[in-house]
């Protein structure tokens, strides 16, 4: 299921209460890589990517799944 999200736009509330919108670049057995591209509080930069454990808790939604190329 991962891999068909890679590059969808998704918010997040990984262990905290304010809610990030990022890009879900990918993951592993370890845990999921996102790029941040909104930020409603300033612990994280439009840009830094954000690793998240899988053993950590994490809340999303995904806003929009990425767009398959046209051929």
């Amino acid at each position: 299921m991962i891999d068909e999200l890679i590059g969808a736009t998704v918010w997040l509330w990984p262990h905290d209460r304010y809610r990030k919108e990022a890009t879900l670049l990918g993951g592993d057995e370890h845990g999921l890589y996102f790029k941040i591209t909104k930020n409603n509080a300033g612990c994280y930069k439009i840009g830094d990517i954000l690793f998240i454990s899988n053993g950590k808790p994490l809340t999303y939604v995904v806003l929009d799944k990425k767009k398959e190329a046209s051929q």
